[in-house]
C-alpha cells in the first residue's frame, strides 16, 4: 500500500476505461460511484462524470483525444478500492476469524492427564513410554458434549 502512494511521485500515473459492452459513460459512472460509497467522504473518492467520459479509451482512436487530468482522477479511486476491498475487508476477516478460533478454543477443556503428557512431550519435557504411543484424546468425543435431550435423541 505504501508503494502505491508513493508510485504517482516518480511515475505519470493515468488510466482510461474501455468496455466491449455497448456501455455508456453514464453507467460507468453510476458503477464507480456505487463502489465508491465506503469511502465517498474522502477527496477524490470517485472520478466526476466529466472526467469518466473524457477518460474513455478507444483503441481506434488512441489515447491522444484523452484528457491528462481525467486520467489521472482515476488514481485515488482505484487507491482507495484497493486499500478498502483488498486490505480491510482482509483485515477484519482475519480479526474474525482469531476471535471466533480464540471462542471456540475456549470451549474445549485441556486440563486432563492426556493433554498433560501430549504438552509435556512437544515441549520435550517428558519422558519416553515404551507403552503403547499415547492418543491424541485431548478434546472429548462429540457424542459426549452433547447435553440435550433432543441431541441425545439424534445420536
Amino acid at each position: 500500500m505504501l508503494i502505491a502512494l508513493l508510485l504517482p511521485l516518480g511515475r505519470d500515473v493515468a488510466f482510461g476505461w474501455q468496455s466491449t459492452l455497448k456501455t455508456s459513460p453514464e453507467t460507468v459512472y453510476k458503477l464507480v460511484s456505487s463502489i465508491a460509497a465506503p469511502w465517498s467522504f474522502l477527496p477524490n473518492a470517485h472520478p466526476a462524470h466529466q472526467q469518466v467520459v473524457q477518460s474513455r479509451f478507444s483503441y481506434s482512436e488512441g489515447i491522444k483525444s484523452l484528457s491528462l487530468p481525467a486520467m489521472t482522477s482515476w488514481w485515488p479511486f482505484l487507491f482507495y478500492a484497493t486499500f478498502f476491498y483488498g486490505f480491510l475487508v482482509r483485515l477484519v476477516l482475519l480479526i474474525w476469524c482469531g476471535l471466533s478460533l480464540r471462542a471456540a478454543l475456549r470451549g474445549f477443556s485441556f486440563d486432563h492427564a492426556n493433554c498433560s503428557a501430549l504438552f509435556a512431550d512437544s515441549q520435550g519435557r517428558s519422558f519416553k513410554d515404551t507403552r503403547k504411543q499415547r492418543s491424541l484424546r485431548c478434546l472429548k468425543p462429540f457424542h459426549q458434549s452433547i447435553t440435550t435431550p433432543m441431541a441425545l435423541a439424534l445420536l
